[in-house]
């Protein structure tokens, strides 16, 4: 017998959207560098954050002087700063995903807090009452809890793709590009994904959103990754991201079977065997960006049948890890082919 409907509906969007989302904004570029190989924006310091000064309504007009202004500072590249750096280097401890919030949810906290912010997004409350207290932060205040700030930005991002502003003049767009860019190369070994998906900060389901504003979507023209077509996979993966059953795991597994993928997107050993010793064959000489996508849709999909089928325990965990080297893969690869340093969301 599977888990609850209700808890297998929040553990599947936990995983799945965010490979829907990833995969078709292609959120960042990951490549081989550290943190430390980026440089920090000069703009904030103290009270002078990018929240308080690139997003409130009304930001203090001593926000900005000479050089510092709202162009250079909000809509150019860098724009964390050095005290989210340094977050950004503890992407491997459990503290980085859990901002401190490991107690049991206490319901009926209305001040401000990291932990009250996590409570809303665990319970998919609305964001806006807490949104004046996120946007006033301070510099160490953001830097607390990066993948809350996270939260926050991408949701700003999503409404002001609904005002109709262009994704270029979106300060936040920027800020969630350079932080996914520089969070995927401190933790590109494979379990970003599962902190990720476990930490509670799920923006996956917005971000679903944003892709369907920007015109991204399932389908499309695109390289031919599959031998025999990919339709009726990608009808059920449709259906599962917004609710409905899982894909089949005959389904997963045949898509899975019938790819032709770079050698570069190839998994963990544990992984494929874990999809189907099937999934093997078929292995083309490409580096083509897509078809890692393809591979991470593919492998995510039948974890997340697993998962609701309550079935192949052990399988469960090299799955996700499969999909996150995948979505890695397929970034590392674009970006070397562009030559981007940042700029992942301008792919989508």
């Amino acid at each position: 017998m599977g888990p609850p409907r209700s808890q297998a509906i929040v553990l599947r969007l936990q995983g799945l959207f965010f490979l829907f989302a990833a995969a078709t904004l292609l959120l960042a570029e990951a490549a081989a560098e550290s943190s430390s190989n980026f440089t920090s924006s000069a703009c904030w310091s103290e009270e002078f954050s990018f929240s308080r000064c690139c997003l409130a309504r009304y930001p203090p007009a001593d926000c900005w002087s000479g050089s510092y202004n709202y162009n250079n500072c909000c809509l150019t590249h860098p724009v964390l700063s050095s005290a989210d750096l340094g977050a950004l280097t503890r992407v491997h401890e459990e503290s980085f995903w859990s901002c401190g919030c490991n107690e049991p949810i206490v319901l009926g906290g209305k001040e401000w807090s990291w932990c009250n912010a996590r409570r809303a997004v665990m319970l998919g409350w609305e964001l806006g009452n807490w949104y004046p207290h996120f946007v006033y932060l301070d510099v160490t205040g953001l830097a607390e809890c990066l993948v809350g700030t996270f939260i926050f930005m991408v949701s700003h991002m999503f409404s002001k793709l609904n005002e109709g502003t262009p994704i270029e003049s979106i300060p936040s767009y920027l800020w969630a590009d350079e932080f996914l860019t520089i969070l995927l190369q401190e933790g590109r070994s494979s379990d970003w994904l599962k902190s990720w998906t476990e930490s509670g900060w799920n923006p996956f389901l917005i971000l679903s959103h944003a892709r369907q504003r920007v015109g991204g979507g399932m389908g499309g023209a695109g390289p031919t990754c599959s031998k025999d077509g990919s339709d009726t996979f990608l009808r059920h993966a449709a259906d599962a991201v917004i609710g409905g059953p899982p894909v089949p795991i005959a389904t997963a597994a045949t898509f899975l079977a019938d790819l032709t993928f770079a050698r570069s997107c190839k998994a963990s050993p544990a992984a494929e065997a874990g999809a189907t010793s099937d999934a093997k064959t078929g292995v083309a000489e490409r580096d083509d960006w897509d078809c890692c996508l393809a591979l991470a849709l593919g492998y995510a999909t039948l974890r997340d049948s697993l998962l609701v089928d309550n079935s192949h325990h052990s399988e469960q965990e090299p799955l996700l890890n499969a999909t996150a080297d995948a979505v890695v893969a397929a970034i590392s690869t674009r970006r070397a082919a562009l030559g981007w340093r940042y700029g992942g969301l301008r792919l989508l």
